[in-house]
């Protein structure tokens, strides 16, 4: 699992200072707000994550954590293509793939294969040189995309806590 995004909703203080008493109904708010917001950031992640065959997209997911007053919302990435997350957001330097790829690949000899996008036919060879990847600003550009949800749902949280407390 790799992790994207995390974003802590704290203890609260009130006008006067104190901390703002814990109640049920507060809770429950800070939970679902936080919800919401997951929600929103996993569709607009995938709407921004690179696509070749769409599994990384649909690898993104979110999760809400309680903790005492603390409420925590985590973005991450799992499945079989979580690995992806820190080649595509760093990129990649330019490297040598070896023989076979795999190690099972290897041991029995067997070229790598791919088919070539421009043309469709089926490649094979015991090595190839890949020329690196640029980074994917994907997370940033999702971030800036739902800075104004976040802040609208932080009020929202505030507001709550004004009422509530």
């Amino acid at each position: 699992m790799a992790q994207l995004l995390k974003l802590e909703a704290l203890g609260y203080r009130d006008i006067a200072g104190r901390f703002a008493r814990r109640t049920e109904e507060l809770q429950r708010a800070k939970r679902e707000e936080m919800r919401r917001l997951g929600r929103t950031a996993v569709s607009t992640l995938r709407h921004y994550a690179p696509e070749d065959t769409g599994e990384f997209a649909q690898g993104i997911a979110y999760r809400t954590d309680e903790r005492g007053s603390q409420t925590t919302l985590t973005i991450y990435v799992r499945g079989k293509h979580a690995f992806l997350l820190p080649f595509l957001t760093e990129g990649t330097p330019g490297h040598l793939i070896p023989k076979g790829g795999a190690a099972e690949q290897v041991a029995k000899g067997y070229p790598l294969h791919w088919i070539d996008k421009g043309t469709g036919e089926h490649r094979f060879a015991y090595e190839v040189w890949h020329p690196g990847t640029l980074p994917d600003p994907f997370v940033a550009v999702t971030a800036d995309a739902m800075s104004p949800q976040m802040g609208m749902s932080l009020g929202r949280i505030a507001r709550r806590v004004a009422w509530l407390a």
